[in-house]
């Protein structure tokens, strides 16, 4: 069985005193497609942002590949 391609565990982040993401978990192995849908307001963007890496999230981990994201730059 492959190594999981992407790996999200426990990602929370948020705007100055306002949590939006809450631990969110996420594997996703070679060849998985998965769509990110909600209502407006929900932290859809904030979360592709952290995966991104174009914001930081406050805790939690993002792996691509084995590779640590979290605290990468763009």
């Amino acid at each position: 069985m492959p190594d999981a391609l992407l790996t999200v565990r426990g990602v929370e982040a948020g705007y100055a005193s306002r949590q939006i993401l809450f631990g969110v978990d996420l594997v996703l192995d070679p060849g998985d497609m998965v769509a990110v849908v909600g209502a407006s307001g929900v932290g859809k963007s904030t979360f592709l942002q952290i995966l991104g890496t174009l914001d930081l999230p406050t805790s939690g981990s993002i792996r691509f590949d084995g590779e640590e994201l979290t605290r990468m730059s763009p």
